[in-house]
């Protein structure tokens, strides 16, 4: 049989289906994606502007960059538009040159694509663990990341904050990594995909850092989690070499429209963040209220010890229609559940649930 030169490897890696069934009907608490919708006329609005030639002719980009500009105060050759910010991270795998250090350090866990991109570009993951606390949430150990940097690793990779452990590494110890790294010629890329909840970012440092690509993406806080779009930043020079490696088109037309218009209205973001701070708040109450545990996140989801009544929460969400997960995928945490945040009108009939079992009204 002719062996056909697909990259052997390739064939082996495992990939999750994202399933047949429609996760549209139901009350989406499992991926922390924006559980709410818009201002009133905004949909329409951005409908009105889709036209033929929307369809027909190829995507324009130039418009976002210079916004993207104007917000952040770097230039739009600073700039590079992804597919999510999952498509920021791959490309910060591609530039990389992993003949001359084939190791990329990453921490565990993290967003899965991660190491998916380890295997794929066939690199060795050196993983840096998050330790379980007792009542609180899993902590990095700085240091170990400075340790793992040597000659071998040509890029870090930084959730921050992270998910699903919900925590912030300080802006201060993120500066030290980036330095560390350059003397060994690493990249390091900081994924600031919930930056609309922390805050934190080191996005203004893009240009005293060359080796310092952050990643943001438009699917939290702006909810365009199916429009699959997002951006890098770096230096001019790092961003070119991202620029290179991109399709003939970053995104399409729509995706577009939709980023355009939102980031014409922060309000948006800023009344949506608000609303998700005060759900955080009633999750705390009902935890308090009957004595389980609590711990909050730097981004839009929270976890609750649900103990023994973890599986029969989850059965009666299912029942009522609502998706919820339970772990974090680190030790000590499989009997914690995590909850994605939306408003609290929206979380109400998941709300009853909790109140049900853990026998609160609150």
């Amino acid at each position: 049989m002719t062996e056909f030169r697909i990259k052997s490897h390739l064939p082996d890696i495992f990939r999750f289906r994202a399933g047949e069934e429609s996760r549209y009907p139901y009350l989406r608490l499992d991926k922390n994606e924006r559980g709410d919708g818009y201002p009133e006329g905004l949909i329409r609005e951005i409908r009105d502007r889709i036209s033929v030639d929307t369809i027909n002719v190829y995507p324009e980009p130039e418009p976002l960059y210079i916004r993207l500009a104007e917000q952040s105060g770097l230039k739009k050759e600073n700039f590079v538009l992804t597919t999510g910010a999952d498509g920021a991270i791959k490309a910060a795998f591609e530039i990389c040159d992993f003949a001359r250090g084939a190791s990329v350090i990453r921490l565990e866990p993290t967003f899965a694509m991660v190491d998916i991109y380890c295997q794929i570009f066939g690199v060795h993951a050196k993983i840096v663990q998050y330790v379980a606390r007792n009542q609180a949430p899993p902590e990095i150990e700085v240091d170990q990341i400075l340790n793992a940097l040597d000659d071998s690793v040509s890029l870090v990779v930084l959730a921050n904050p992270n998910s699903p452990t919900g925590t912030l590494i300080s802006r201060e110890d993120i500066l030290k990594i980036v330095k560390a790294a350059a003397a060994f010629g690493s990249l390091v890329l900081v994924d600031e995909t919930y930056f609309d909840f922390s805050g934190a970012s080191v996005i203004d440092q893009v240009e005293e850092h060359s080796n310092l690509i952050v990643a943001r993406s438009f699917s939290k806080g702006l909810g365009l989690a199916g429009l699959r779009i997002g951006y890098l930043a770096a230096s001019k020079r790092t961003a070119r070499a991202c620029f290179a490696i991109k399709p003939m088109y970053e995104v399409n037309s729509i995706s577009l429209l939709f980023a355009e218009a939102l980031l014409e209205r922060p309000e948006c973001v800023g009344d949506y963040v608000r609303a998700i701070d005060e759900s955080r708040g009633l999750i705390q109450k009902l935890a308090a209220s009957v004595g389980v545990g609590f711990l909050n996140s730097q981004a839009n989801f929270v976890y609750l010890e649900t103990g023994e009544q973890t599986g029969r929460i989850l059965e009666d969400a299912q029942a009522a229609g609502v998706l919820v997960r339970a772990g974090m995928g680190s030790a000590g945490y499989a009997d914690w559940l995590r909850i994605s945040l939306i408003p609290a009108r929206s979380m109400e009939p998941f709300m009853k649930i909790l109140r049900a079992r853990l026998g609160k009204e609150v």
